[in-house]
């Protein structure tokens, strides 16, 4: 089958697919799936310098040494910035990726990337600097800092939380709470938590879309309450797709910030098709090489 890379958005892991990679399989696609740094069962260093770009660098490490065809990447959230910096980084020439799908594409890798907004008004962003300010003052307090995470990581707020983002609350099972809870408990789980949330968020979407030259199905649930599709991010997917021969396509789905986990069956509905178009050229090659 032809390849797809999946990106798991931040507190996420390859479990956050567990309804997307067999969907696919099923469809005759060769699955890959990746846990960033610092996530999931990766590795969990405290000495990395945490940011979109050395995530970027991992997924295409990754499609290097294990794929080496020209691939799909979805993405969720920051994997979906993720994704769009990895068809940004090979220019206008045809290289791992053949296409993107972005679901509910983050600004940032943290909130941090508001002050990179170009619609914020001087009160919000004067709001934002105090309360991000608080947090990475507690970030960079060990004690406050381990207190935070253990409070955020508790199976309860896990699941209350989980509750908050999903439409359809069945969802929210233990399987779901168990895959994020896991990575949680490792010892160096705190300090990486703090990295994330206090390092630089990274380049807005809007100009790395800029110079990604491949097309691109972004799917956004409407019901987001983390990167609402009248927010900034939601805003400007509905801008790209309205102008000609953009190459971005979006399609709303009624979910909240995880659609593919949310409702697959939405997610899938619009996926596959797209997939299945964007990879013929391949497997047409691939015929006749």
């Amino acid at each position: 089958g032809e390849p797809v890379i999946l990106c798991h958005g931040f507190g996420g892991s390859v479990d956050y697919w567990r309804a997307l990679i067999p969907g696919l399989a099923s469809q005759g696609f060769k699955v890959y799936a990746v846990d960033f740094l610092g996530f999931g069962a990766s590795d969990k260093p405290t000495d990395e310098p945490y940011s979109i770009e050395l995530w970027r660098d991992l997924v295409l490490d990754f499609h290097a040494e294990f794929v080496n065809k020209p691939a799909v990447l979805v993405g969720n959230s920051i994997g979906s910035l993720v994704a769009a910096n990895a068809a940004a980084a090979q220019g206008a020439d045809e290289g791992a990726v053949k296409a993107l799908a972005l679901l509910n594409c983050a600004g940032g890798m943290n909130n941090k990337c508001i002050f990179k907004e170009t619609d914020r008004s001087v009160v919000e962003l004067f709001v934002a600097r105090i309360f991000l300010g608080i947090l990475d003052a507690v970030l960079g307090t060990p004690a406050l800092l381990n207190w935070a995470f253990s409070t955020y990581s508790s199976e309860e707020n896990i699941r209350t939380i989980l509750q908050s983002v999903y439409v359809n609350k069945e969802r929210v099972d233990d399987e779901l709470v168990r895959a994020i809870l896991a990575p949680a408990a490792a010892p160096t789980a705190p300090e990486v938590f703090g990295a994330i949330l206090s390092g630089d968020p990274g380049e807005r979407p809007e100009s790395v879309m800029d110079r990604v030259s491949v097309p691109a199905l972004a799917i956004w649930g409407d019901e987001d309450t983390f990167t609402s599709l009248n927010g900034p991010m939601g805003r400007y997917f509905t801008r790209r797709a309205e102008e000609p021969g953009s190459g971005v396509h979006l399609e709303v789905v009624n979910t909240g910030h995880v659609p593919h986990d949310d409702d697959p069956e939405q997610v899938l509905d619009r996926l596959v098709p797209f997939l299945q178009e964007q990879l013929k050229a391949t497997r047409v090659d691939t015929a006749t090489a």
